[in-house]
């Protein structure tokens, strides 16, 4: 299995620099994918910003005060730190991510 390839997702202009915003996914595209990176309490995560079970978008969703995504939809609910849906019922597609003092990277 091949290693992922690490691609810089968002540059900080100072190492300091806390971005995204704690719990506003910000939006990106990463060869030619759409990928949400999102600020939680304990790092970070990417993931695609589409409900797997009728593609409906999650692009302005922001998790409720559980750490879950809701999707508007058909309300099936994604847990922010690992994708899994509460009922079992799918996963969200996601992403290793990693910060560094240059930037936040996301493997493909």
């Amino acid at each position: 299995m091949a290693s992922p390839s690490w691609v810089l997702a968002i540059e900080k202009y100072r190492p300091s620099d806390v971005f995204p915003e704690p719990g506003i996914p910000f939006i990106i595209q990463l060869e030619g994918q759409e990928i949400a990176v999102l600020r939680i309490s304990n790092g970070l995560i990417a993931y695609r910003p589409q409900c797997p079970h009728e593609g409906f978008s999650l692009r302005k969703v922001r998790p409720d005060a559980e750490g879950f995504l809701e999707c508007p939809l058909h309300r099936f609910r994604f847990n922010v730190s690992d994708g899994q849906e509460a009922g079992g019922r799918g996963r969200l597609a996601c992403f290793p991510v990693k910060e560094t003092d240059t930037g936040i990277y996301v493997a493909l």
